[in-house]
């Protein structure tokens, strides 16, 4: 790697003394306040005694079961804080956490676990795995006063697996090891102020590195982790009670669920919160300026990837931030290097476009299991260990600004997916012969949503489509399955061979716009119902589950929005999550609502014929990025009327 007229950024240099590593960061503050309370949930605290205590008893369940082996132990929980002391004991017994999901398919469960090989598992009840020779154990409730010495950790050894979207159709884990997470930690610790008075809220789901800082950072600093109900990660409105509820004063938000929190929720009432997080996604200068507006906390931007702990930049939003400001993505964290280079791994200078490399403490070892894979990502240039992210970007000014991705690999709401393990998956079924699985902007306007068209193996007969998704559904996590599937006559090429994935994200684009439209004549609930679902026409069915037609935690929050905008007032997020509640359950459970009001007060929604009619919102809204511009406008002229729209409307019906 020649770096002749080359920019290399480097964060501050750091010596970590911690050679018990997060556990033993955790016990330091123990023995300073062993009676605060160190987690809690909706149900139940945990103070540092007492969560020391349980997870020795935990370190010593697991090593009782394993025979005193060490290795990867997997994790099947829903988030409580049973969920802090298993992670922490299975590190106080030498080994690593694999974290997997409660609802993860199983077919998909069962690839990772061949590829981590745990010695065993800890899991809640009614969850377990079902591996073939791995033990199962469960979190303890009770523990002894003695408190056990904790084993040395070396620098590479690894703290945990997290798995990401694989292109060849397998899942890869990525391990990482103690070092790399602990400078993790500990900067946010140090950087951000984190002291025993901070609550951080755990909302983010395990199987995500992120839910690392969440966990650890408050357990180093003296603070408390307050986890989330479990389904609250979806729900912005019950996000916003908890943040109310518990005094939380730092939190993360994906800029795609952030956006959907400053629509529904009352954000100037979160007086307690000091600082709010965004990272997964690129944050746009809108909703950061949108925030800053409305909000007395402090707004940082962070990136990093899985494979290098977490996150390696970061940037403070400015409180002074326009809607069309350019948003960084910042300056390297303590112990980080990087820098752009070109296609050859020439460093590249200021200004000019390249991929971008991350090298320093932060790295981590490889794919598990993967060698060939391990290699072409992770390359050692004179000496030293470089992770090669596949993202653009470019430096300016010391800070490095992300420009999207080098292949095919896209972000489906804050979650990486690599296009050829959903494609393996589709062409799996029996009426599938070649697929393409390409990132669309949905009629709706909201974020990039999974899309995919598909060659079939014989004829395709109508309703197949649906099949085919609920096929990968069955083997995929949510984010994973196409929203809508297409059938095609034949895979389009580039003029050199290669799949040609703008002209298929451009005709799936403009054939889910002509399907979308609301029907003809539909009555006002069904043209909303339809308009932010963005469902073909051809697989629109009026008693078909919300979950079932595509419906996701963001689909369903734009669907909370749109209806109280409409004045039908509030629907609670499980009726469609939960619930799978269709387009004719959502009309009964308005007609309800109209016929006996709730016992909030709120009025029900009047009906015409069977229809909901929309009521008038009493709610004030702020205004948008784009209103702000012309309220500003009518104040200044309030003479002109470049902005005004004359027309008649004659309304039949008593207002």
């Amino acid at each position: 790697m020649r770096t002749t007229d080359g920019v290399l950024l480097r964060g501050r240099r750091v010596e970590h003394h911690a050679p018990y590593g997060i556990p033993g960061l955790f016990r330091d503050q123990r023995r300073r306040a062993p009676d605060a309370v160190a987690a809690s949930d909706g149900e139940r605290s945990l103070t540092y005694a007492e969560l020391d205590r349980l997870s020795d008893e935990m370190a010593a369940t697991i090593l009782r079961a394993t025979g005193g082996r060490r290795g990867a132990v997997a994790v099947r929980m829903p988030r409580q804080v049973g969920m802090l002391t298993a992670l922490l004991g299975i590190l106080k017994a030498g080994c690593h956490y694999v974290p997997i999901a409660t609802d993860e398919p199983e077919r998909r469960m069962r690839a990772m676990l061949d590829v981590v090989r745990p010695v065993c598992c800890v899991a809640a009840p009614g969850l377990d795995p079902h591996a073939e020779g791995v033990p199962v154990v469960r979190v303890p409730e009770t523990a002894g006063e003695q408190v056990h010495p904790l084993p040395p950790v070396g620098t590479a050894d690894p703290v945990y697996a997290i798995f990401t979207s694989g292109s060849t159709g397998t899942p890869k884990a990525v391990e990482l090891g103690h070092a790399a997470l602990t400078n993790r930690i500990v900067w946010m610790a140090r950087r951000f102020g984190v002291t025993a008075a901070d609550r951080i809220l755990q909302k983010t789901p395990y199987t995500f590195d992120v839910a690392g800082w969440e966990f650890w950072v408050p357990l180093v600093s003296g603070a408390r982790c307050v986890f989330a109900p479990p389904d609250a990660h979806q729900d912005p409105r019950q996000i916003e009670q908890v943040i109310n509820r518990a005094g939380i004063t730092a939190c993360h938000f994906v800029p795609s669920m952030l956006d959907l929190y400053l629509r529904l929720a009352r954000v100037e009432g979160n007086t307690s919160l000091r600082l709010v997080v965004c990272s997964g996604e690129a944050l746009p200068a809108g909703l950061a300026a949108h925030f800053v507006r409305r909000s007395t906390a402090q707004l940082h931007n962070l990136y990093g990837p899985t494979e290098a702990a977490i996150d390696v930049t970061h940037w403070a939003v400015p409180a002074t931030i326009g809607p069309r400001d350019e948003v960084p993505i910042g300056e390297p964290i303590d112990n980080v290097e990087l820098c752009v280079a070109d296609a050859e791994g020439v460093i590249l200078p200021e200004g000019e476009v390249g991929e971008l490399w991350i090298g320093g403490i932060q790295v981590a070892t490889g794919y598990v299991g993967q060698p060939e894979l391990t290699a072409r990502s992770f390359v050692v240039v004179d000496g030293r260990r470089w992770y090669r992210t596949g993202d653009l970007a470019r430096i300016d000014d010391g800070l490095v600004h992300y420009l999207g991705r080098l292949d095919a690999q896209i972000k489906i709401r804050g979650v990486r997916v690599e296009p050829g393990e959903v494609e393996a998956v589709l062409r799996d079924h029996p009426a599938v012969g070649q697929a393409v699985a390409v990132a669309v902007t949905p009629p709706d306007g909201g974020g990039a949503e999974l899309a995919a068209v598909a060659v079939p193996a014989g004829s395709a007969e109508p309703g197949t489509e649906r099949e085919v998704l609920g096929y990968a559904a069955l083997r995929l996590p949510p984010a994973f399955v196409p929203r809508v599937l297409y059938w095609v006559d034949g895979i389009a090429l580039t003029p050199s061979g290669k799949v040609d994935r703008r002209g298929i994200r451009e005709e799936i684009a403009r054939r889910w716009a002509a399907a979308a439209d609301p029907p003809t004549g539909a009555d006002p609930l069904s043209a909303l119902w339809w308009r932010v679902l963005g469902t073909p026409a051809a697989q629109r069915r009026d008693d078909e589950g919300f979950v079932n037609l595509g419906g996701h935690s963001l689909t369903a929050a734009r669907m909370l929005a749109a209806l109280s905008d409409g004045g039908y007032g509030e629907v609670p997020l499980s009726a469609l999550l939960r619930e799978n509640i269709s387009l004719d359950g959502l009309r009964g459970l308005l007609a309800d609502r109209s016929a006996a009001p709730d016992a909030g007060g709120s009025a029900g929604v009047p009906t015409d014929g069977g229809a909901p009619v929309p009521r008038p919102s009493r709610d004030h809204s702020p205004l948008t990025p784009a209103q702000e511009p012309l309220w500003l406008f009518s104040h200044a002229l309030p003479d002109a009327s470049g902005y005004n729209v004359v027309g008649s409307l004659r309304l039949d019906v008593d207002l």
